[in-house]
């Protein structure tokens, strides 16, 4: 029987802005181990994300060059410029591209779900790089499979887009998702079942890997 021990774990942080999900996954693993699921919220004073210039620059030489394309050819710039080749998932200029489409709809409020590979040097010595690697691959493609498309705006004001992002600059073993939401108690609650249900599936995924192997 393959036990959690024998699987990468991840921590998890939740926060209204990418530094307080950065701040609470910190404090998550500080307690790794301890629980099923390991997942923190912040909770401290309000800390607020903002986005480089540089960043912002990309996103509207993206939209100068996508108004010269036709579809097809968008589409293919898509898949190129925004997702990481590995997982599928956006990178940091399709991330910010996606926010700010988010935001030219009147979207402005939601939570940052910070996930981080646990202990990531000590399965490198275990397994080696490449194998690691494939790990990463599969963590990274389970979450972007199981994102949905979450409501948690009222009736009034309907935002579904759930935005997915492998952060490459931490050597690719952490991801974001972005969920368009009221900043609100209830919506924690919902979001902490979210990332729950993320976490069952990527340690599902590497239990079958290790079967199969």
């Amino acid at each position: 029987m393959i036990t959690r021990d024998a699987i990468i774990t991840v921590s998890c942080g939740i926060g209204r802005s990418f530094e307080e999900a950065a701040r609470a996954v910190a404090e998550a693993k500080k307690e790794k181990g301890k629980n099923e699921f390991n997942i923190k919220v912040y909770r401290g004073k309000r800390l607020r994300s903002k986005i480089p210039e540089s960043f912002k620059q990309r996103v509207q030489e993206y939209y100068k060059l996508a108004k010269e394309l036709s579809d097809e050819q968008v589409k293919i710039l898509q898949n190129f410029s925004l997702r990481d080749p590995v997982t599928g998932l956006l990178n940091k200029t399709g991330f910010v591209l996606q926010l700010e489409e988010l935001k030219r709809n009147g979207i402005t409020e939601g939570y940052y779900i910070l996930f981080d590979l646990d202990d990531l040097h000590d399965w490198n010595s275990k397994l080696g790089y490449a194998e690691v690697d494939r790990y990463i691959e599969l963590i990274g493609k389970t979450i972007k499979e199981n994102l949905r498309h979450e409501n948690l705006y009222s009736s009034s004001k309907r935002a579904t887009d759930v935005v997915g992002h492998r952060l490459n600059e931490s050597a690719g073993d952490e991801f974001l998702i972005f969920v368009p939401a009221e900043h609100n108690e209830k919506n924690v609650e919902k979001l902490k079942i979210m990332a729950t249900r993320l976490l069952e599936k990527i340690y599902e995924k590497q239990i079958e890997r290790k079967i199969k192997n």
